[in-house]
């Protein structure tokens, strides 16, 4: 889009019938244009709090509410990376693998695992929090600030907060 529009203001200058005009070009609001462009960058929604990561192995990642086997709530997080047919990273298909990742310079136990979707059979990975302190830690720093910094061994990204605690609400804090 820049591109054509440089070259519509050279067409235009070095065109005499335009040469001594001004030219208004608009200020360009580039949060307003994010925000109509990639309305879910910014807030939770269905669950979910996504970001865009501008790395050259990954599409994104998001968090997710989620559920245990005993039906308590979390947030848990899935990594898209950009070359899906890829053998894991982790070096186990299906297999969680116990690791260590920090969330805001808290370091959390948890479990990394690489699966696949059933439809495509293309790659992700899921970090999750084993422990009920480290569950409760991504939930308060949610809860109390304006994004989280995720740092794995995979990837360090950050979770906007925006709309979190409206979405954590919105769902049943037990599955039955």
């Amino acid at each position: 889009m820049r591109t054509f529009i440089l070259a519509l203001i050279s067409v235009l200058i070095s065109n005499p019938a335009y040469s001594n005009q001004e030219i208004d070009i608009p200020e360009i609001d580039v949060a307003k244009l994010r925000s109509k462009l990639f309305p879910y960058l910014s807030e939770w929604g269905n669950g979910i709090g996504l970001t865009i990561v501008f790395n050259k192995d990954w599409l994104h990642a998001m968090a997710e509410i989620k559920y245990t086997k005993n039906g308590v709530k979390y947030v848990g997080f899935k990594l898209d990376p950009r070359n899906t047919n890829e053998d894991c990273l982790t070096g186990y298909y299906g297999v969680e693998v116990e690791t260590i990742f920090i969330v805001n310079s808290q370091s959390i136990r948890g479990t990394i695992q690489c699966l696949s979707y059933r439809d495509t059979l293309e790659r992700y990975y899921t970090l999750t929090p084993k422990t009920s302190a480290g569950i409760n830690f991504i939930i308060e720093s949610l809860n109390s600030n304006e994004k989280i910094t995720v740092e794995s061994e995979l990837l360090n990204f950050q979770i906007s907060s925006e709309g979190f605690i409206d979405e954590w609400n919105r769902t049943s804090n037990l599955a039955l």
